[in-house]
Parts: C-alpha cells; structure tokens; sequence
C-alpha cells in the first residue's frame, strides 16, 4: 500500500552488515517483505526489511504496539 504518510513507527533494526540502531519513520509505502519511509534522524527515505526488525514496531500514531507483520497487516 502506498500513500503520503500511513504510520509514523519507532523500532529497533540491524541492518545487512549487522549494525543496530533504532529508528523513527514516517511511513508512506508497506510491502510484502518491507516496507519503507522517510528516516527523521537523516531526513531520507529509506528501506526497512521486517524480517529486520529486532522486537516489535510502536506505530506513534495508535499507540499500538505489534510485530513488524502484524503492523503491515493492519494497512493491507
């Protein structure tokens, strides 16, 4: 699903070399396995594979608090 701003998350993430580092997004695209938004430490869109995802993801917006999956499914 695509749109101007779906959610606004926080989480924890490891990236593809193994970093750890937790993230607040703005989020305007949900995929099947990703989903993607703009970073606020960096002001860049970025990508975020959930199966990356360390926990579970806090929507700010709900206050909900689910699986990376279980999220996304919301928006499906």
């Amino acid at each position: 699903m695509r749109g101007r701003k779906l959610d606004v998350v926080r989480f924890d993430y490891i990236d593809g070399e193994g970093e750890y580092s937790s993230r607040r997004v703005f989020v305007n695209v949900i995929a099947a396995e990703y989903f993607k938004g703009i970073d606020a430490d960096v002001m860049e869109t970025r990508t975020f594979r959930y199966d990356r995802v360390v926990g579970c993801v806090t929507s700010e917006t709900s206050g909900e608090v689910a699986t990376p999956e279980e999220w996304a499914d919301g928006f499906r």
